[in-house]
């Protein structure tokens, strides 16, 4: 993380005048966050969609898993071994999706999280970090004319000016970008 943040500010020429990005701080990379948790979809939101669904398969399956259980305790029993059981195995599905969607949502913006990776790739998210990088030099920047300028200067430009305001070799796959955009 250290490496994100020693970069420096550069300008770029665009739309007939001069525009400096500033060098890529803490602040810049907490405002990104923020908004990518409003545009990202909530994990725990999306998995309370379907639970209920979830938690009927579990108590039909444990259900079920017990009626054999049953059968297993009369057929180990007449059979003189030890049973069998599964009912006590089986993993409540409900509950682990609940429990890895919290896991997720709280790794969901981190730095290097595959989700901020793809937002970093899209032109969505490449407009929003120009956007802020702008910010302390021009802060009547809005997203739509972080938009122009990003569709003046395209992906690869965005990408190197974020690099060299990152202190990062900034290369993005082509394909990715245009999968994006």
């Amino acid at each position: 993380m250290a490496q994100l943040f020693c970069g420096q500010e550069t300008t770029f020429q665009a739309l007939g005048q001069e525009w400096r990005v500033q060098r890529m701080e803490m602040a810049v990379w907490l405002q990104f966050q923020d908004w990518a948790k409003e545009i990202l979809p909530d994990p725990l939101r999306e998995v309370y969609k379907d639970l209920d669904v979830v938690a009927l398969k579990d108590a039909e399956i444990l259900r079920e898993l017990r009626i054999r259980d049953q059968k297993e305790l009369s057929r180990a029993g007449a059979e003189n071994r030890e049973p069998v059981l599964m009912a006590d195995r089986y993993q409540d599905w409900a509950a682990y999706i609940v429990n890895k969607a919290i896991e997720k949502k709280f790794a969901l913006v981190e730095i290097g999280s595959p989700e901020m990776n793809s937002l970093l790739k899209s032109a969505k998210g490449l407009i929003k970090i120009l956007q802020l990088l702008l910010g302390k030099h021009h802060p009547e920047v809005t997203f739509e004319k972080a938009a122009e300028l990003f569709q003046e200067l395209g992906s690869e430009e965005v990408v190197r000016l974020m690099g060299v305001a990152s202190g990062q070799n900034a290369t993005v796959e082509k394909n990715a970008l245009d999968r994006a955009a």
